[in-house]
């Protein structure tokens, strides 16, 4: 029988975060499970590598939805199937959210003091130490390299409509554009792995296992004893932990596990035939993800197209190969901005990422355009639709079943129609004229509001920043509760995004990894 004092199940960004904090104490054995393969992949460490990453399948789960209204548009939400897990493909966009969305929370231990707190004490931060900005953490964070004439200008022309250009978006608590902070470091991705694990290999105490599919776990008398694990080979492997199991899969993943290991909905889980653990209807409830639309313009310059298409493109590569510098060293967005779609909003409930990169969008082709183009992506922060997501089969190989509910509040659809008018009002700005951009998707003829949310919907993507799945709080009817503990079952946690009940303003990667940071500090202290 194998046995180690903790299990980890997920090395995503806070599965890794945590393995490195419970793994600093000698007296703790610690296995980190994965279902994915190591971080070879040389696409995972060029930082804009994730395009062609995201086209295959090797480093990718692929998740169907059920797109209500739009049955016949096929989608899928993608996850990280590799060691380092989203964050080895992700886009590399930084941001921690504002400090009022923790502690609007109202759950003892998880405000900002806490959580700014844990990402300070894991950052090593290009611009220095701040209140909450770190240096000398695991984590290497930067700004994006090469200031460019029309990065200024898109800037300037948020600054025109209300949101000031600041310095680091992630120290402003009202509204602000600027450059975009990223986990990169020297010309590379800074993934959870490479953050957390890389630096620890050597720790007899710590055994990382890849290519082990968690099948369910392993619950005697309403206690978590282990994992059951499926392995490279096909065969099935228990490991049981003298403490704690901990999930740590994501928003997807973990909810699944707990019902496939039957902690969920008692009715749901009768009907499949799984043995009920713990009624807890909440699980995969309560599922938040946000719409955003992807408009692109056409300017007279100031584009990277030619730079990333097949001829330029081999220019482009050999530069990042001699100097690990130029676009192949860029995420996803070169500049961003945090704004309000009405003045009245105490904070910025928007945000519009912008690349000087144009693709086909009627396709699946990632070649960018043949003429210079720009787009911006969209979207409300804190959406406040709530879709779900349950198991569909005892079999853990099956399907699952994911509602994500897009749009469906009537909040969210005056807040998207105002976004996407006032996206259009930037690049309408004098800042953005000097580019002549002109609108190309969806095009000047889309004016109603039914046409807005209907290209929202249909050409739209998922941000893929999933969150509250397996909701924390201080009732008995949430799934765990404020120490992450799952509700009815002893020695097991979910750490990870799923825990929150509410959308965290920005991009997930960070939040993810303070969250597995915070973790340890209640783990540690049971």
């Amino acid at each position: 029988m194998q046995s180690f004092d903790y299990i980890i199940v997920g090395a995503g960004s806070a599965g890794c975060a945590l393995a490195y904090r419970l793994s600093a104490n000698p007296l703790c054995n610690v296995l980190l499970l994965e279902y994915g393969g190591p971080d070879h992949d040389p696409f995972i460490h060029i930082p804009r590598g994730f395009a062609k990453i995201l086209l295959g399948n090797k480093l990718i789960h692929r998740y169907p939805i059920d797109h209500r209204g739009y049955e016949g548009t096929r989608e899928e939400w993608v996850r990280g199937k590799v060691l380092g897990g989203s964050s080895s493909v992700n886009g590399q966009v930084y941001m921690r959210g504002f400090a009022a969305d923790y502690d609007a929370l109202g759950i003892p231990g998880w405000g900002w003091k806490e959580i700014g707190g844990a990402m300070k004490a894991m950052e090593d931060h290009e611009l220095g130490e701040a209140e909450y900005r770190g240096v000398g953490g695991p984590l290497k964070v930067s700004q994006h390299p090469s200031p460019s004439a029309i990065c200024d200008a898109f800037i300037h022309a948020a600054e025109l409509i209300g949101a000031p250009r600041c310095e680091d978006l992630n120290a402003i608590d009202d509204q602000g554009a600027g450059y975009q902070p990223r986990t990169i470091y020297k010309g590379f991705r800074q993934s959870a792995a490479k953050a957390f694990l890389d630096p620890i290999r050597h720790r007899k105490n710590l055994s990382v296992m890849t290519r082990c599919d968690a099948q369910k776990i392993i619950i005697e008398g309403k206690i978590a004893k282990g994992v059951k694990v499926k392995n490279r080979k096909g065969d099935m492997v228990d490991y049981y932990a003298a403490k704690e199991v901990i999930l740590s899969a994501g928003s997807i993943a973990s909810p699944k596990l707990l019902q496939l290991s039957g902690i969920g909905d008692g009715e749901l889980l009768h009907s499949l035939g799984i043995e009920v653990q713990a009624h807890s209807p909440l699980v995969g409830q309560n599922l938040i993800e946000q719409r955003c639309a992807m408009p692109t313009f056409r300017v007279s310059h100031g584009s990277l197209n030619r730079d990333l298409r097949p001829l330029g493109l081999i220019k482009t590569l050999g530069k990042y190969i001699a100097q690990r510098n130029g676009p192949m060293a860029y995420s996803a967005f070169e500049v961003s901005t945090l704004i309000k779609t009405a003045k009245h909003l105490p904070r910025a409930n928007a945000q519009i990422g912008f690349t000087p990169v144009s693709v086909d969008r009627h396709g699946t082709s990632i070649t960018p355009d043949k003429v210079p183009g720009v787009l911006a992506c969209s979207y409300i922060l804190k959406p406040k639709s709530r879709g779900h997501l349950r198991i569909t089969s005892a079999d853990a190989d099956a399907p699952m079943y994911i509602q994500p509910n897009y749009l469906q509040h009537p909040d969210d659809q005056k807040d998207s129609v105002d976004l996407f008018h006032l996206t259009r009002k930037l690049f309408e700005t004098s800042a953005m004229q000097a580019y002549q951009a002109t609108e190309i998707l969806p095009g000047k003829d889309i004016v109603s509001d039914d046409e807005i949310l209907d290209f929202y919907l249909k050409m739209g993507n998922s941000a893929l920043h999933a969150t509250g799945t397996c909701q924390m709080g201080t009732s008995e009817k949430s799934v765990v509760n404020e120490k992450l503990q799952v509700r009815g079952i002893a020695n097991l946690r979910v750490v990870d995004l799923s825990i929150f009940p509410e959308m965290i303003s920005g991009n997930t990667n960070s939040p993810a990894m303070a969250v597995g940071w915070r973790a340890a500090d209640l783990i540690l202290a049971s």
